[in-house]
């Protein structure tokens, strides 16, 4: 099961990709207490772009998002979880904020691609 059949219907038909999410801003902090709750651990997430056209992609100018969000040592699997959704929404929320603050930005809709994996 990938990790995007755990959203409702209603979130994951907002998504760019039928195997991945990438939904916007708020459905992306949706997701994330989804996941967590679902116990699955956020690695990390990148930007895409969405243009009026309705092409899709990475963001022009290279790759936003996450450096993979590895679990430290002695940490319990569920303190994890929450300390990889908590890191996450916080940079998602910061990338978001910046996007608003940019007048380029209008012409492109943020898109936000949730990696995330169960305990081993």
């Amino acid at each position: 099961m990938d990790e995007i059949d755990l959203l409702p219907e209603a979130l994951r038909g907002q998504s760019l990709s039928k195997r991945e999410i990438v939904v916007p801003y708020q459905q992306a902090l949706d997701a994330l207490e989804i996941l967590a709750v679902a116990k699955l651990a956020v690695v990390g997430w990148e930007g895409w772009m969405k243009y009026v056209d309705g092409r899709h992609g990475h963001a022009p100018g290279g790759v936003m998002g996450t450096e993979s969000i590895e679990r430290e040592a002695g940490e319990t699997w569920e303190d994890y979880v929450q300390r990889s959704a908590r890191f996450c929404a916080e940079t998602i929320t910061k990338e978001q904020q910046a996007w608003n603050a940019n007048p380029d930005s209008v012409r492109l809709l943020l898109y936000f691609c949730l990696t995330a994996i169960a305990e081993t």
